[in-house]
């Protein structure tokens, strides 16, 4: 790809969330008055305690659950429009998939074909050469035969960005990508999505590795059922920041008088280490 076509990919590429709210039919008001809007070449993090309305969000972008209020638009389309123009991907959490249903690796990435299929589900060349390509990027074409509820969890996370990029949908939501992986596999990812940018890709990652956000993103949307600060990382993730999105359930500790400016900031999983304000 000319980076010219890259420069136009990207623009056609944008999801705008626009004033949405989703109350549960047994009143619980999970998100409210969220806006946020990202085009082509942005990896964003989606930051926020359990609880915050993340996963909410993602389901009201991917047409699980439909907003009372405001819209979701995926590359100019109502979410209806773009899901069947095959416009936006999902790597769903570990915990959401049932690892004991019987499943080969190479169907389950062989599942982001379907878009590009007709109505009898039948795979064509195209298809099995986009599944091979996807495997091999991620590094798991040699897993092609095995069940997926037979993998590490590492492998496992591999299989569903492998069904991500086989389904070449210009957005991608990610749903905790590094949790319960290997180191190998973390890099792995972070190194994808570095790669996507630059290809003009759009990735929403929802994430509770604080000290990775500032190396795979550039931006960032940090959520308590609204939105507390959106923008760069390099404007947007700070301490205080952090605290106003996590209120009392952040870790922030100081290094004292030898190093004044240094804070380690932690929800009790992966710490975020600011110098001077910055991260």
């Amino acid at each position: 790809m000319t980076p010219d076509e890259m420069t136009d990919t990207s623009l056609n590429t944008s999801l705008e969330v626009a004033d949405i709210a989703v109350t549960y039919p047994n009143g619980h008001r999970a998100i409210h008055d969220v806006s946020f809007s990202l085009r082509g070449g942005v990896t964003c993090a989606l930051v926020g305690v359990n609880g915050s309305g993340k996963s909410t969000l993602f389901n009201a972008i991917i047409g699980i659950v439909h907003p009372q209020k405001g819209s979701v638009r995926i590359n100019g389309l109502p979410v209806a429009q773009a899901l069947k123009r095959n416009s936006v991907a999902y790597v769903p959490q570990s915990e959401n998939i049932d690892w004991h249903f019987p499943i080969l690796v190479k169907d389950v990435v062989m599942l982001g074909r379907y878009g590009h299929m007709g109505p009898l589900r039948r795979p064509h060349d195209a298809d099995r050469v986009a599944v091979r390509a996807a495997m091999e990027r991620m590094g798991i074409a040699d897993l092609a035969e095995r069940q997926i509820g037979a993998l590490s969890g590492g492998q496992k996370k591999r299989v569903f960005l492998a069904r991500a990029l086989a389904q070449e949908s210009r957005v991608i939501l990610l749903d905790e990508p590094f949790t319960g992986v290997d180191v190998q596999t973390e890099y792995a990812v972070m190194d994808l999505l570095q790669a996507l940018r630059e290809q003009g890709y759009l990735m929403l990652v929802s994430t509770h590795n604080l000290g990775a956000v500032p190396r795979y993103c550039n931006e960032v949307v940090l959520l308590n059922r609204t939105v507390i600060a959106r923008g760069s990382v390099a404007d947007v993730y700070t301490v205080d920041n952090l605290e106003r999105t996590f209120g009392g359930m952040l870790k922030n500790i100081g290094l004292g008088e030898t190093a004044p400016q240094v804070r380690i900031v932690s929800d009790d999983e992966h710490p975020a280490v600011f110098f001077g304000g910055q991260a």
